[in-house]
C-alpha cells in the first residue's frame, strides 16, 4: 500500500463535493503538525469513473492536487492528475482527462486492467525519444553552423583543418556572400587552422562578435549580402549556406542523387572537386555529432566528374613547363637585387628555388627550426603537408638565403623585424607591437610571394610561376641522383605508401650528401656563392 494512504472508513460526511466552488472553499478544520499533505475524498456516484479521486492540499505551498487512488494486481497505488486551478484545470477538465484514462484503463466490471501510471511513463519515454530524434536531425544550414562553431574539425583523423583548407571550405559553405570579408584563416602552431574575426573594409562594417554575431548579421539566404558576380565571385555562385532550396535540406536528406544535381549548380571541374570535398567533410561531422546516421555508405564516394582535357585553371599553363638553367640564374641575380624592394620575398623565392619545397611549408619556418651545427632546417610535421618530421640541408646556395636574411635585419628600421619567431616575416605587420601574442602568431609571418614575382616576371619576361620550382628541382634532382626515390627525399613527395616515415632520421647522413650533390647546379652557373662555414 502506498504511504500516506487512509485505511480507516470515510464515511459520507468526510467526503468532498465534486464541483469548483467547494474545492475553493476547501480548508482543513485541523492540519496534524507531522503530515506535508492533507487529502479529502470526493463524493461521487459509487462505480463511476471518478471512483477513487480525492483532493490533496499542501501545507507549504497551499497547492490542491488531484489524486487517484485505484488498485491494480492487488496492490494500491496513487497517480497525480494534476493541480487545481479554476481557470486552467478545473473540475470538468479533471472530468474529462480521467474518463479517458478509466475506459483505456478498466474492464466492463470497472477493474483496473492496465496501470495508468505505466502507460503515463510509456508516453513519456516515447515522446522524450521522438524529441531527441527531432533535435538531432539537422538541416544543412544548421550543420554548417554547427561545424564553423566547431572549429572545422577534419573528417577522418583527430584535429582542425588548415587555414589554407578552411579557406577552401568557407568558400563553397558560406561564401559568396560579403560575411566571409569578416573572416580571417590563420595556422597555430600546431598546424591547426582557426578562424578570426574582422572589420570589412570593402564595406565599412564592423567586426562581428563570433559566429552567432556573424550569423545574425548575415541570415542565409538573403540576396542584398550576396556577392555579385565580378571580381570575388566570378561566376556568380551561391554557397551551399545560402541557397535556399538545399539549405534547407535536412543533411540526411542529401542522398547521393540530390548532391549530384547541386553539383550541376558549378560548371568547372576544380569547383566541383573543391565542392564535393566540403560536402564529404560536413557529412563526417554530422556523422560525429550523430545528426546524420552512419550507414558506412559515403553518398560523396566516387561521384563521377568530367575532366576536361584542356584545363581552364589559371595556374594550368604552367603545368607542363620546368625552368631552364639560364632561367635559374637569372632568377636568382633578380631576387638579390629585388630584396631592397621585396625583403623576406625575394629571400623565400630563392630557398624555393634551391630546396624545391612548398611555399606553405616554407613561410612557417621559425627561426629556431635553423640548426647551423649540424647543417639542416627542420620541418616539423605540425607545418609538413605530409604530416611527418623532415629538413632541409643548408646547402651552399640555402647558406646564402640565411645570409640574405640576416643582412636584411641590419637595414634602418628593419630590426625590429628580429622580434617575430618566423623565418620570413611580413612586412604588413606591427613587430614592435608589445602584445606576445600577437607577436608570436600567424599574423606577423610572411604568406605570398606575389608582389615580388610579379616584378620579376616583368623585369625578365620569364614564364613560370613560383610552384614551377618545386618541378624543376624535382626534375634536377632526379637527373643528377638517377633515382626517383633518392629525389623524393630531398622535396618531401610522398607516392608510395610504404616509404619509411623515419627515412630522415636514420639515413641523415645520405640525404645531406644528395643535397650538396643538386645543390652543384645552383653553385656552378654565374658568380659562385659563399661557402657555408
Amino acid at each position: 500500500m502506498t504511504k500516506g494512504l487512509s485505511k480507516k472508513p470515510v464515511t459520507k460526511e468526510d467526503k468532498l463535493s465534486f464541483s469548483n466552488s467547494a474545492i475553493e472553499s476547501w480548508t482543513p478544520s485541523f492540519w496534524d503538525s507531522e503530515k506535508r499533505y492533507i487529502r479529502k475524498p470526493f463524493d461521487v456516484p459509487f462505480g463511476s469513473h471518478l471512483k477513487g479521486l480525492c483532493l490533496r492540499l499542501s501545507r507549504s505551498t497551499r497547492k490542491k492536487d488531484f489524486i487517484l487512488e485505484f488498485w491494480f494486481n492487488g496492490k494500491q497505488y496513487e497517480m497525480p492528475l494534476g493541480t487545481f486551478n479554476k481557470t486552467e484545470f478545473d473540475t470538468k477538465k479533471l472530468n474529462d482527462k480521467l474518463y479517458k484514462i478509466y475506459k483505456e484503463h478498466t474492464n466492463d466490471k470497472g477493474l483496473w486492467i492496465k496501470s495508468p501510471k505505466i502507460t503515463e511513463k510509456e508516453k513519456i519515454r516515447t515522446t522524450t525519444n521522438a524529441q531527441i530524434d527531432r533535435t538531432e536531425k539537422k538541416t544543412i544550414r544548421e550543420t554548417i553552423e554547427e561545424f564553423c562553431k566547431e572549429g572545422f574539425p577534419r573528417g577522418t583523423r583527430d584535429g582542425k583543418l588548415t587555414a589554407r583548407s578552411i579557406s577552401k571550405v568557407c568558400r563553397y559553405l558560406i561564401g559568396y556572400n560579403w560575411r566571409t570579408k569578416h573572416l580571417k584563416f590563420l595556422d597555430d602552431d600546431e598546424g591547426s587552422g582557426y578562424v578570426d574575426f574582422v572589420s570589412n573594409w570593402h564595406r565599412r562594417t564592423i567586426r562581428p562578435l563570433g559566429w552567432d554575431g556573424l550569423f545574425k548579421k548575415f541570415p542565409p539566404g538573403e540576396k542584398k549580402h550576396f556577392i555579385k558576380k565580378g571580381f570575388f565571385n566570378p561566376f556568380g555562385s551561391v554557397s551551399l549556406y545560402d541557397d535556399n532550396t538545399y539549405g534547407k535540406y535536412l543533411i540526411g536528406d542529401f542522398t547521393r542523387e540530390e548532391i549530384k544535381k547541386y553539383l550541376k549548380k558549378y560548371k568547372r571541374y576544380g569547383s566541383k572537386k573543391n565542392l564535393l570535398a566540403s560536402i564529404k567533410v560536413l557529412r563526417h561531422f554530422a556523422i560525429d555529432k550523430a545528426y546524420l546516421k552512419d550507414t558506412g555508405i559515403d553518398p560523396t564516394y566516387r561521384i563521377p566528374l568530367k575532366k576536361p582535357l584542356v584545363s581552364k585553371m589559371l595556374g594550368s599553363k604552367y603545368n607542363e613547363i620546368i625552368f631552364k638553367i639560364h632561367e635559374l640564374e637569372t632568377i636568382r641575380d633578380q631576387c638579390l637585387m629585388l630584396s631592397k624592394q621585396y625583403p623576406f620575398q625575394a629571400e623565400l623565392i630563392l630557398l624555393m628555388m634551391f630546396t624545391g619545397r612548398r611555399l606553405m611549408e616554407l613561410s612557417k619556418l621559425k627561426k629556431k627550426y635553423v640548426n647551423e651545427k649540424e647543417r639542416i632546417i627542420i620541418i616539423p610535421k605540425t607545418i609538413s603537408k605530409i604530416r611527418r618530421d623532415e629538413f632541409i640541408t643548408i646547402t651552399d646556395p640555402v647558406a646564402l638565403v640565411l645570409e640574405q636574411l640576416g643582412e636584411v635585419y641590419k637595414r634602418p628600421g628593419y630590426e625590429k623585424y628580429e622580434f617575430p619567431p618566423w623565418l620570413f616575416p611580413t612586412l604588413m605587420s606591427r613587430p614592435d607591437s608589445k602584445d606576445p601574442s600577437y607577436i608570436n602568431s600567424d599574423y606577423t609571418r610572411l604568406k605570398t610571394v606575389k608582389e615580388c614575382w610579379k616584378t620579376l616576371r616583368k623585369n625578365t619576361g620569364i614564364f613560370g610561376s613560383p610552384k614551377t620550382f618545386r618541378k624543376t628541382f624535382s626534375s634536377l634532382a632526379k637527373d643528377t641522383l638517377g633515382s626517383t626515390g633518392k629525389a623524393i627525399k630531398l622535396t618531401g613527395h610522398t607516392k608510395d605508401q610504404t616509404l619509411d616515415v623515419f627515412y630522415y632520421k636514420t639515413h641523415k647522413e645520405e640525404v645531406i650528401q644528395n643535397a650538396d650533390k643538386v645543390a652543384l647546379i645552383f653553385t656552378n652557373f654565374g658568380t659562385p656563392v659563399r661557402k657555408f662555414n
